[in-house]
């Protein structure tokens, strides 16, 4: 989006303003340490300032290395460029009695959950994007000791996010190779209930990683 070019550099300003902004509210607070404040070393504060500096001024390029490993791992997978899709018919349910019911009702569930998944998916896209857009934010919190937990919590979102990219394109291949076969008769429950499984664990996986 052309948007956001103008919001990256809005971001880098506010960087820049809370890691100056915060060195000065945690030098105020050295100076007032003999009234009872908790400060940290100013040695230690100015040393990550001027670490974090840097790091401010190459977050885009941080970011940009963590999500070209991610792209090369995905490549690595072989996402498919086209894909091989059958649904369960009437010849699938051994000509039982109201089969043609048994396939609209199996039809519903699978595409809603391959719907759902995709949605999921895309979400998740639009998240790392917000979290690589607002990397300044998090460096330039990173400053200080007292405010480092916020850009612990980014790395840790931003990390998770980018193997989240990878689980997706796992799973998304999982649910393709099951939907290329459908078995006959009594199989297809067991069938179906890989299909909900696999969707349902890859909407529920970036949970599973964050524990």
């Amino acid at each position: 989006m052309p948007v956001i070019d103008t919001i990256r550099q809005i971001m880098l300003g506010v960087g820049w303003a809370l890691l100056i902004g915060n060195l000065v509210f945690q030098a105020t607070r050295g100076m007032a340490a003999g009234l009872g404040f908790d400060a940290e070393d100013p040695k230690l504060l100015f040393t990550r300032t001027f670490a974090f500096s840097f790091l401010l001024v190459a977050s885009p390029q941080i970011c940009e290395l963590g999500l070209n490993m991610t792209s090369t791992v995905i490549e690595l997978l072989q996402m498919p460029d086209a894909v091989d899709i059958t649904f369960a018919d009437e010849a699938s349910f051994g000509g039982l009695t109201g089969s043609w019911l048994l396939v609209v009702i199996c039809g519903i569930i699978v595409m809603f959950q391959t719907f759902k998944l995709i949605m999921e998916m895309a979400e998740r896209y639009f998240i790392l994007a917000v979290l690589t857009i607002t990397s300044p934010l998090a460096f330039g919190m990173g400053g200080s000791r007292n405010t480092s937990d916020i850009f612990n919590g980014w790395c840790r979102m931003f990390g998770s996010m980018c193997v989240m990219m990878i689980m997706n394109v796992i799973f998304l291949k999982l649910l393709i190779s099951a939907l290329g076969y459908v078995p006959s008769g009594v199989a297809v429950l067991p069938w179906m209930l890989l299909i909900v499984g696999i969707a349902r664990v890859a909407r529920k996986i970036d949970g599973i990683i964050a524990r």
